[in-house]
């Protein structure tokens, strides 16, 4: 019984430290982009879905290459799902 006690809470602490993970890389984002402007609820709501720390991964180092949100849209493909 403690035992499955002691893996459940490992098991929670390695969610909780993705999950802090993924916010970080997503709040990185949305401040890179925001000196270009406000960032569009639909651009937000793309971010804050994903999941997969690889592509978050990408998308920070696309941010920090892009002049405009615009751009960054493209880059991403959110201006094709318009």
């Amino acid at each position: 019984m403690i035992y499955a006690m002691e893996i459940a809470i490992r098991d929670r602490i390695e969610e909780a430290e993705l999950e802090g993970k993924l916010k970080g890389q997503v709040y990185s984002i949305l401040e890179l982009l925001e000196e270009y402007g406000n960032i569009p609820d639909g651009l937000k709501n793309k971010l804050l879905a994903q999941h997969d720390t690889v592509q978050l991964s990408k998308w920070l180092k696309t941010a920090s290459r892009v002049r405009s949100i615009s751009e960054f849209e493209d880059m991403i493909g959110l201006n094709e799902m318009k």
